[in-house]
């Protein structure tokens, strides 16, 4: 069988400041930038889910990286810079969505580990805790750290990350954010409640918060908590100095210090804090279709923005330069994607006679509808695992050496690939039986229109070998043109229970009908059917059977 869809795109260029870029990328199913800090000398690091951790040099390239079972910046776990271009993060290791114990590493500015620590949780903390950093720094690189979990908090020596010190703040502990006051004193914020707190975990002062801190920075003498869409300024004493409502300010929002100044950064744009906490737009981040913003850092004179796009599913990290005033490098990259299917399958997946796998045989096509070369293009194509919740077949072509010219078309065939595994016979017949890709990253920048990024054709899967329904003689079919009814013959033969489809030229399903009581005649009503050729199926326990059936109209 083979099946040709349709979808347009167009193609991008970029024409905008050579300083101002924009990357976007996926490593894996899902991958989603949800952090980035300035290093130095123009180096970030940017976390991002799939449990990487990527330093870039200025220019985008990547200065060293690493990817393991630790994630930062999802919900746990934590990064700061450290003088010299050093880097510490706190990760939470991620074993197929189960959680367990934090770890705390030290980096070097090349990228080498100079001392790391597992962050086992203890007293009533579980292994679902998360860990977090405390914001600041006291006695140079070597000065203490503090580390949180939702129970306990525990201070470091910065030079080789040994446990100097550890307290509780009660049973009902809930620690959400931590932020030194001074080298002997920490504000922590403690489910409902802001603390200020010594290294010994003596509470010297506290105030009701509410739900929902999202962030705590030092500025001065003051203390900015980000409550929602709130920011409150708290003097040295935990004493409130007043309140601002930040637009726009939701689970993403966080503080970005400089030395020049205090900002918010939100899902819709980046504000400039005063003295007095009125918050000031600067500008709303530039529109990227299907895109959700994490995170910003300000540093060497620009603004870096992390965030991810979301095409059917599909999770690509983008990360970007803009000008402090917002401007952005503009793309115009736009990809339609086409899916052909040649034959598929189904074959027993020799876990029993319940388990199937499903194959075909597939080959994409990308067309470049747009005014420059397309260079290069990620496409996948995702099956099913049935039995395995935490692992997803994953088909990806990505070609990096294209030459796709103005309204030309490259065909990128991924050959016979796993559509499903380990997935009961019922299933790869109706709910997976489907073949769908996604292209995504043209040019390794955001499609910037996706709507026809994304496509799903119907498929059907032929049951093969010895342990499944063997073909048989094909049915007899009553008249043959038929008119209004068709008498389908020999169904008997194929099982108790029978389920027969009518498919058109295009392989659309265009009746069904489950039989259960086979060994009867059984009439099937055609009237509705457009005239023309279709092919009758009969699938069932013992056996399957095909028939070419013809309508027509007097």
């Amino acid at each position: 069988m083979r099946i040709l869809l349709t979808i347009p795109l167009a193609l991008a260029m970029l024409v905008a400041p050579a300083q101002w870029w924009e990357l976007a990328e996926q490593r894996s199913d899902a991958l989603t930038f949800h952090r980035v800090i300035y290093l130095s000398d123009g180096r970030m690091a940017y976390a991002a889910e799939g449990n990487m951790l990527s330093v870039r040099n200025a220019d985008a390239s990547v200065d060293w990286e690493i990817g393991d079972s630790y994630m930062t910046g999802q919900g746990g776990g934590d990064m700061i810079a450290m003088p010299d271009g050093e880097l510490i993060q706190v990760g939470i290791a991620d074993y197929c969505d189960v959680l367990g114990p934090g770890r705390i590493r030290r980096f070097d500015a090349l990228g080498n580990v100079l001392w790391e620590h597992e962050l086992a949780p203890t007293g009533q903390e579980g292994w679902e805790d998360f860990f977090l950093l405390a914001k600041g720094l006291y006695g140079g690189s070597g000065g203490p750290l503090a580390v949180a979990s939702l129970k306990a908090v525990r201070i470091l020596d910065g030079w080789d990350g040994q446990q100097i010190g550890q307290f509780t703040l009660g049973d009902e502990s809930n620690i959400k954010k931590l932020h030194w006051a001074s080298d002997s004193t920490l504000f922590v914020a403690d489910g409902t409640d802001l603390k200020l707190v010594g290294l010994n975990g003596m509470v010297l002062s506290d105030t009701p918060i509410g739900e929902g801190v999202l962030d705590l920075q030092m500025e001065g003498t003051q203390l900015f908590a980000l409550v929602g869409d709130t920011i409150r300024r708290f003097g040295p004493a935990l004493e409130l100095n007043g309140t601002t409502i930040v637009s726009g300010a939701g689970t993403n929002s966080s503080f970005v210090w400089t030395s020049s100044g205090l900002y918010v950064q939100t899902a819709y744009g980046l504000y400039h804090l005063d003295a007095g906490g009125t918050a000031t737009l600067l500008f709303p981040w530039p529109s990227v279709p299907a895109y959700t913003h994490t995170g910003c850092v300000i540093g060497d004179g620009a603004v870096h923005e992390v965030g991810y796009t979301n095409i059917s599913g599909r999770y690509t990290g983008v990360f970007r330069k803009l000008s402090l005033d917002g401007d952005a490098a503009v793309h115009h990259q736009d990809v339609e994607i086409l899916v052909e299917v040649d034959s598929a399958w189904a074959v027993p997946s020799g876990s029993g006679d319940i388990w199937w796998d499903a194959k075909a045989d597939v080959t994409a096509h990308v067309v470049n509808h747009g005014p420059d070369t397309l260079r290069s293009v990620l496409v996948t194509l995702h099956g099913v695992w049935f039995n395995m919740t935490c692992l997803s077949l994953q088909h990806r072509l990505d070609p990096t050496d294209l030459a796709v010219a103005p309204g030309d078309t490259v065909t990128l065939p991924f050959g016979v690939v796993h559509t499903a595994k380990d997935t009961p016979l019922s299933e790869i017949l109706s709910t997976y039986g489907q073949v769908c890709i996604t292209a995504l990253a043209p040019d390794a920048v955001a499609d910037r229109d996706p709507s026809d990024n994304h496509v799903c054709v119907p498929v059907d899967f032929i049951p093969l070998g010895v342990d499944g329904p063997e073909a048989r003689d094909p049915l007899l079919l009553t008249p043959n043109p038929a008119d209004r009814r068709v008498t389908v013959g020999g169904a008997g033969t194929l099982g108790a229970s029978i389920q027969l489809r009518i498919l058109d030229s295009t392989g659309r399903v265009a009746l069904e009908r489950t039989v259960t009581s086979p060994g009867d005649p059984v009439i099937l009503d055609v009237s509705s059917l457009p005239p023309g050729s279709y092919n009758l199926e009969a699938m069932g326990s013992r056996a399957r059977s095909t028939a070419r059936l013809m309508v027509v109209r007097p």
